[in-house]
């Protein structure tokens, strides 16, 4: 197996610099029943439409269910998993963006549990589905991903990771990818 090259800063600042040149246009991607309901959000909010819409397109993939696949081409399917990630500066209005979806996704989740809550004496392997999780340690994220049938939603509104080997904590920097 073949490990990529360590790119230096100035390779680094020219790929962020090319991938924040990319313009996305709403109508090229969201048909126009999902673009009112994207852009009725983000003006209700006052933020940029992508901090609703790359949301929204994570979380509906993973509402298709484990069985959703994607047509790469003829004869290659892959799961239905997307990773979105919206980099803003404080104060660009991120934080009520995730609100608009987490409150609904919450709800969802304790109206599933409820329905399923039966009197019995199964393992806590065999409990209700967790569509949401929120901070969580490795081992949270294990115990999660396998009573969720490896499946599991996660929208944080801070990102850091800590590399348990070197106890070290890495903090991704914010970008100024989308300005006021």
């Amino acid at each position: 197996m073949s490990q990529m090259p360590l790119l230096n800063n100035a390779e680094i600042d020219q790929r962020v610099a090319t991938t924040q040149a990319v313009v996305l246009n709403i109508d090229d991607v969201a048909t126009p029943r999902m673009k009112r309901l994207v852009k009725a959000n983000a003006e209700a909010i006052g933020c940029p439409f992508e901090f609703i819409l790359f949301p929204l397109v994570s979380i509906a993939c993973h509402f298709m269910g484990p069985n959703a696949k994607v047509k790469i081409r003829e004869n290659w399917l892959e799961p239905l998993i997307l990773w979105s990630v919206v980099l803003a500066d404080k104060g660009q209005k991120k934080s009520p963006a995730l609100n608009r979806f987490l409150k609904h996704i919450k709800s969802l989740e304790e109206l599933i549990q409820q329905q399923e809550q039966q009197p019995s004496s199964q393992e806590d392997d065999q409990c209700s589905p967790q569509i949401y999780i929120e901070h969580f340690s490795m081992e949270e994220l294990h115990y999660t991903l396998k009573r969720n049938n490896g499946r599991v939603l996660g929208l944080y509104d801070e990102i850091s990771f800590t590399n348990s080997s070197t106890n070290t904590k890495m903090a991704i920097p914010t970008a100024r990818l989308f300005s006021p």
